[in-house]
């Protein structure tokens, strides 16, 4: 009689005395780089063109620390019809980049940090950041050129192992960083998302408005900060009426909110938005923000679409879930309808003074104390840096 049970699809147990015994021996370290190309989608998400992307953006996430720290001024990005990128920065580059001990410590070790979590590098831009050698493990090729106290070295890797000891390419009177690498297409499969990484770096230009960008040739640069992208994303289908954006620092959090209201050319496209970026990472779902929509809501004026673009850096930010799409810090979402309020009691004569320089912000401050209106007293005076 079967102990199977057929109506339940049941299968018989293996014969384990045929299969090969579970002992120490069966359990295996990988070393350092050769996990993430064993694994890679553990840290890149996918192996498909998602997960290129992401692959790509941590050598971007680099550049935008160094320009966040205030090394680097210039980004430019390319890509040619073979797949290779070229990354370059005018930041720091590598210290003491003689010692071929520094290279294998950034380019070859994993969760590799080059400083505490403190200033200058106080807060991270790419909440979904694995670091740069895990990009170099999932690259056939990735050549690293350092330009640093007067000094040029360049080191090329092959799939994630060094072909070579870093090579003094003489001297310089240049700072920073270039990166020429192109994926291994034994671990990605798919094309890459051209259109994906082209907007992301126009977000990034927007919520850097002081960091030069290039893509292939073509300046993306943004200095309007996000009203110059919020305004580029309306153009095509409505005109926008009004702007006004504000920066601030409160309780060590950094802030850039703007705020478009436009004129739809066809009433369907009427509607409200909400875009959060937190450390650059774009928050869809992010509960701490639910309740901005009431504010929305209250700003809704018959056939006109209110758009609300909130950039934010957070040195301890935190996410619910391995996809980190859910921003799990309270403390934000109040700070945000602070400077909504104090932005809606700014009146209309006044509003350009918003977006100025820190004179400008510190005559608007002077006027809300002269006139007691404490949302702006409240949000301009935490601010414990008025941007120039």
């Amino acid at each position: 009689m079967s102990n199977i049970d057929e109506s339940a699809g049941g299968q018989p147990p293996p014969d384990r005395t045929s299969a090969q015994a579970y002992t120490e021996d069966s359990i295996e370290v990988l070393e350092c780089l050769e996990a993430v190309r064993r694994r890679p989608g553990m840290y890149f998400g996918s192996t498909g063109p998602k997960g290129q992307l992401q692959a790509v953006l941590e050598a971007i996430d680099n550049v935008v620390d160094e320009h966040l720290a205030g090394f680097a001024t210039t980004l430019m990005v390319s890509r040619d019809d073979n797949g290779w990128f070229t990354i370059a920065d005018d930041g720091g580059g590598i210290p003491n980049a003689a010692e071929p001990r520094i290279w294998e410590a950034v380019f070859g070790t994993l969760h590799f940090s080059r400083c505490r979590h403190d200033e200058p590098y106080h807060v991270h831009s790419g909440p979904f950041g694995v670091g740069i050698a895990a990009l170099n493990a999932v690259c056939l090729r990735f050549a690293v050129r350092v330009e640093q106290a007067g000094r040029c070295f360049e080191q090329t890797f092959h799939r994630g192992e060094p072909m070579g000891e870093p090579i003094e390419m003489g001297r310089t009177t240049r700072s920073g960083t270039r990166l020429r690498f192109v994926l291994d297409p034994e671990i990605f499969e798919g094309t890459f998302p051209t259109a994906a990484f082209t907007q992301h770096l126009r977000t990034i230009a927007a919520l850097n408005p002081r960091l030069a960008v290039h893509l292939d040739g073509e300046d993306c640069s943004e200095p309007e900060g996000l009203v110059g992208y919020g305004r580029a994303g309306r153009a095509d289908h409505a005109m926008v009426l009004r702007s006004r954006r504000v920066w601030v620092r409160i309780d060590g959090v950094d802030l850039q909110v703007a705020t478009l209201q436009s004129m739809p050319h066809e009433p369907n496209f009427a509607f409200d938005s909400l875009s959060v970026w937190v450390n650059h990472g774009v928050i869809e779902k992010g509960s701490p923000f639910r309740p901005l929509n009431a504010w929305l809501h209250k700003e809704r004026t018959s056939g006109r679409s209110t758009d609300v673009l909130v950039g934010m850096l957070l040195p301890t930010a935190t996410y619910e879930g391995r996809i980190k799409s859910e921003l799990n810090n309270p403390e934000v979402e109040p700070l945000v309808a602070r400077i909504l309020r104090a932005m809606d009691a700014v009146p209309r004569h006044l509003e350009t003074l918003l977006d100025g320089s820190a004179e400008r912000t510190q005559v608007l401050l002077d006027w809300a104390q002269q006139n007691r209106v404490p949302d702006i007293v409240e949000v301009l005076s935490a601010s414990n840096a008025l941007r120039d």
